[in-house]
This record gives structure tokens, C-alpha cells and sequence, in this order.
């Protein structure tokens, strides 16, 4: 078996952007959804083709990977989803021949799950701000919260963040940051189940300001070095911090102090602060 590495995220956190920094190295490989024949007709123009893939494993594993309402764990390793799961990763990986294979997830983190059926397997977990992931959240046309509870899918809101809720008068903002300091809840206990030595965290505010030290770091945690031209595709990809606190313009103050007081003890394990821009 190549060596996995999952790349992690909530959504909305710059976990594409590192990808597709990954996706240039010529030892890294991935899911493609190209027709084969295409496959190699240049890796950029392959990467912009493909996505998450996510039809793909709903069809040769589970929509269980695709859309759980809650996050998986080891206890879901039944027989016939871990067999499903290595056929589909070993056969993908023999495709490709490269010495890592790459595969990105996004929303739960699904790695205690992955960690069991693939104790090879490495993880790099995106963060960023959770201000300014909810306030991506409401912007983007997937987000399930414009549906409210019980139609948002990260469960049942308890008596104290309903009645939150309803003094925020049923904010947006609210639910997709409760979206967030869930998910990143489960990021906690995910990191802490498969140990540091295959996990490594990575924040997108990091990212962009230093983007060739923090994906050499990356690049280092599963054993590759740096390839020639790095610094030419973090170019072409045109990484740019221009947008790492653009919540402060685009939600009303009001939304930023109800983030800021809804997040704030995750925040501050993350190294952000409620009173500056990180």
C-alpha cells in the first residue's frame, strides 16, 4: 500500500488551497475523475478537472463517507466498510504509482474511522478562523442552515444554544459558527485518538503568509522534500493573505461580537483573539 495522507478541514478553511499545492509535487497522487485515457495529459489541467469526488466513493463504498450526520469513528469500521474502503483506496493508489496518495474530506473529520482501517494513513488538518469560515458558510449556496433545525444537519440544538439562538433572533451567523465550533470539536477528539505522530495542523492564516515554510512542513510530515518549481505554483495559485479577516467587512458588527463571545474559548485554542484580526 502507498503511503495515505488524508487532507482535513470543515469547509471553507483553505484545505483546497493546500491541496491543490500538494497536488503539484510529482510523488503525490489523488482521486481523479478524469476518463483514464485523459489521466496523464497534464497534471494541471487534470487537478482543475477533478473534485472532491465524492459521487465516486458514494458509489464504490458508502454515502456513509459522503453526508453522516454525525462524525465516524472506529466503531464504524464494520467488515464490509473497511474491505470496501481499502479496495477502493489500494486499487486508486496502484492506478496513480505514486509514492503518497492523496485524498481531501471535508465537514466531520471522519479520521478516527480512516485511522482504524488505515493505520499507515497520515492526516493534515486545515484551520482557519471560525469567523471566517461562518461567515463563508452563509455565503456559499450548499449551506444546509438556511433550512434552520432540524433541517441544518450537525444535530440538536440544546436548550441553552436554542435559547441563544432565539435571542440572536435566529442568526445565520450563529448557526454556521455552532456549525463550526462542532465540527472542530470532533477535529479535537479526532487529533487526540490518532496521536501527533500522524497528525499534523496546519492554519490557513499561516498558509498564506508563508506559503512555501508551511507546505515544506507539509511536504517533510510524509516524507517528501520540496520539489523544484514550488515557488512557481504557489505563484500560478496565487496565494495571497488579501482575504484572511475579510468577516470583519462583510458581517454587521453585531454578528462578529455574537461569533466572538459564541467561539471564543475555540478560537483562543487556536491562537486567534476576539478583539484583533488574526
Amino acid at each position: 500500500m502507498k503511503r495515505l495522507l488524508f487532507v482535513l478541514g470543515t469547509g471553507r478553511c483553505g484545505s483546497t488551497l493546500l491541496e491543490q499545492i500538494l497536488a503539484t509535487h510529482p510523488e503525490i497522487g489523488w482521486v481523479s475523475d478524469l476518463p483514464r485515457g485523459l489521466a496523464r495529459v497534464g497534471r494541471t489541467l487534470r487537478y482543475r478537472r477533478r473534485s472532491e469526488t465524492y459521487d465516486v466513493i458514494q458509489q464504490h463504498v458508502s454515502p456513509m463517507l459522503v453526508a453522516p450526520f454525525r462524525d465516524l469513528t472506529a466503531e464504524d469500521a464494520a467488515p464490509w466498510l473497511e474491505r470496501r474502503l481499502r479496495r477502493f483506496f489500494e486499487e486508486r493508489a496502484r492506478q496513480e504509482n505514486r509514492p503518497v496518495f492523496m485524498y481531501k474530506f471535508t465537514g466531520w473529520p471522519r479520521a478516527r474511522l480512516l485511522a482504524a482501517v488505515f493505520p499507515e494513513a497520515r492526516f493534515i488538518h486545515v484551520v482557519r478562523d471560525g469567523r471566517s469560515v461562518a461567515n463563508s458558510y452563509v455565503q456559499v449556496r450548499w449551506w444546509q442552515g438556511y433550512q434552520g433545525v432540524p433541517g441544518w444537519t450537525f444535530g440538536h440544538l440544546s436548550e441553552e444554544e436554542h435559547r441563544r439562538w432565539e435571542q440572536a433572533g435566529h442568526s445565520w451567523s450563529y448557526l454556521a459558527g455552532l456549525e463550526w465550533k462542532r465540527l472542530m470539536d470532533a477535529f479535537d477528539a479526532a487529533r487526540a485518538e490518532v496521536g501527533p505522530e500522524r497528525w499534523l495542523d496546519v492554519r490557513y492564516e499561516d498558509l498564506v503568509a508563508r506559503p512555501r515554510e508551511e507546505t515544506t512542513a507539509a511536504l517533510r510530515f510524509v516524507g517528501l522534500d520540496a520539489p523544484e518549481g514550488l515557488d512557481r505554483e504557489i505563484s500560478r495559485l496565487k496565494v495571497t493573505a488579501g482575504r484572511a479577516d475579510a468577516y470583519r467587512d462583510e458581517l454587521r458588527p453585531e454578528d462578529v461580537t455574537l461569533l466572538d463571545s459564541l467561539l471564543g474559548p475555540t478560537l483562543a485554542r487556536w491562537g486567534y483573539t476576539a478583539d484583533e484580526a488574526p
